[in-house]
């Protein structure tokens, strides 16, 4: 019973994190639009096995990190250069001429590493899961004492993902196939994104130094 427990609130807590528009679901979003479904899948693996890796090591250091209050700040102010980098690749990159057939070859190598590297500059996915983590324990609802209980409810983490991410892939394809002129404007749609998002974090920033 418990086994079933933590690996539903790490589907749940995925499912949450994930649905809110961010780095990832919007990545895949663009690459399902711009290369197709076979490709944003290869991008789903490797941004859930990334976010696997995240939980557990969140969950295994919670405590360490939560008594260390500069470790969550180096993340949030790391997190706007990220976001940054991201918003000038996005907005210079060019779509491709490409068809989804042609990119088979690229759906098993670059698709994947997409993956791995844009999940990996996630960073606050790190202070999300220490968060709940943290939480469900005082609820007695997960075990952080026990390790295969973190590594059971990471394991619903990595299910949730790949769910939740599929069905926004699918939702690339379905926006891709009524809007013919979609694949001229999503990159730099995705670039002013992620420029929002530096920006909401230098808002923020502003904010807890005044206050």
């Amino acid at each position: 019973m418990a086994i079933l427990i933590h690996i539903l609130l790490g589907i749940v807590l995925s499912f949450i994190g994930s649905i809110p528009f961010g780095t990832i679901n919007v990545t895949v979003i663009e690459t399902a639009i711009l290369k197709g479904f076979r490709v944003a899948a290869w991008v789903v693996i490797g941004a859930a096995i990334i976010e696997f890796i995240q939980a557990c090591v969140a969950l295994l250091f919670s405590h360490f990190i939560s008594q260390n209050p500069l470790t969550e700040n180096i993340l949030f102010w790391i997190s706007i250069p990220i976001f940054i980098g991201l918003g000038i690749y996005y907005l210079r990159q060019k779509p491709s001429t490409r068809t989804p057939e042609e990119l088979h070859g690229y759906a098993g190598g670059r698709g994947f590493l997409k993956g791995v590297i844009v999940s990996s500059l996630n960073v606050l996915a790190i202070p999300y899961w220490i968060f709940y983590g943290a939480y469900l324990s005082s609820l007695g609802w997960i075990d952080l004492e026990d390790r295969s209980m973190i590594l059971v409810f990471s394991s619903g983490v990595l299910i949730g993902t790949i769910t939740i991410l599929l069905v926004y892939a699918r939702l690339g394809i379905y926006a891709k196939a009524r809007f013919s002129k979609l694949t001229t404007y999503i990159s730099p749609a995705v670039g002013y994104f992620f420029f929002a998002l530096a920006l909401i974090q230098i808002v923020r920033a502003v904010y807890t130094h005044l206050h």
